[in-house]
């Protein structure tokens, strides 16, 4: 059997950031299916704000031309922010997916209010921006207060967790939990079993499982995003020789 492969990009120029994403990502993934994972070669080591998103996004789309090129069936852009995503629809024909949207998607399948649980204050904003865009403002945005750096610190991330995701559902009346950050997938079952032990039985949905997941389905169904929305830009050479072709048949066309 030939398996569909999907590439994971990991949007940071880091080494030691994303070890176990594959693992974290295995259960979400049919046996026809295989994920593979690749860093970018330059830019910031991680992505907190809009400024690092936008340096490292030529990076993540060298990378998703090439996986194209390569036979890749989809691209999942790993990261709740969903850096580079839009552009990279624009680039290639295969889907690709990033953290935020189908997560949030999943959120109102399953609930009629919801939270985001995400990592830093700095991102905070960014996530709003997101989801005005989209159109599904959460109950509320809360972070963690806790940096990437930080996140090997398991016992304390799930401490504060759990504690915003209670505080979310206690105080803001959201009915499901979004994890805001694919840093720290892997943690919704512990989350949910949390809650669902302290009276607040909510759904905790991962944000990269949830897009490998929808990615899976776009594939099987051979769906990708649309051109009308996304248009292919056009090689300059290629828009050099129509214009010079058009204006070359124009010259002959009767006055």
């Amino acid at each position: 059997m030939t398996k569909k492969r999907i590439l994971v990009i990991l949007p940071v120029n880091n080494q030691t950031n994303g070890e176990g994403i594959l693992e974290e990502l295995a259960s979400a993934i049919a046996p026809d299916f295989e994920l593979e994972l690749r860093r970018l070669a330059d830019g910031e080591p991680f992505i907190d704000n809009r400024y690092e998103e936008a340096v490292n996004t030529r990076a993540i789309l060298v990378l998703a031309k090439a996986a194209e090129k390569e036979g890749y069936d989809g691209i999942f852009i790993n990261c709740f922010g969903e850096p580079g995503v839009e552009a990279a629809r624009e680039l290639v024909k295969i889907p690709v997916i990033g953290g935020f949207r189908p997560a949030l998607l999943a959120a109102k399948l399953l609930a009629q209010t919801y939270s985001i649980i995400t990592i830093t204050k700095n991102s905070v904003p960014i996530v709003r921006s997101l989801a005005n865009w989209l159109g599904v403002m959460p109950a509320s945005i809360r972070d963690i207060n806790m940096h990437i750096l930080q996140l090997h610190d398991r016992k304390q991330l799930v401490e504060r967790l759990v504690d915003q995701s209670t505080k979310a559902i206690v105080e803001d009346g959201a009915e499901a939990i979004v994890l805001g950050c694919t840093g720290i997938s892997g943690l919704s079952d512990t989350i949910a079993e949390a809650l669902a032990a302290a009276g607040k039985p909510a759904p905790v949905i991962d944000p990269g499982k949830a897009a490998v997941g929808f990615l899976q389905a776009l594939i099987r169904a051979q769906i990708s995003q649309s051109r009308l929305t996304y248009a292919k830009p056009m090689d300059m050479r290629e828009l050099v020789f129509q214009l010079h072709h058009h204006h070359s048949t124009d010259s002959y066309l009767p006055s």
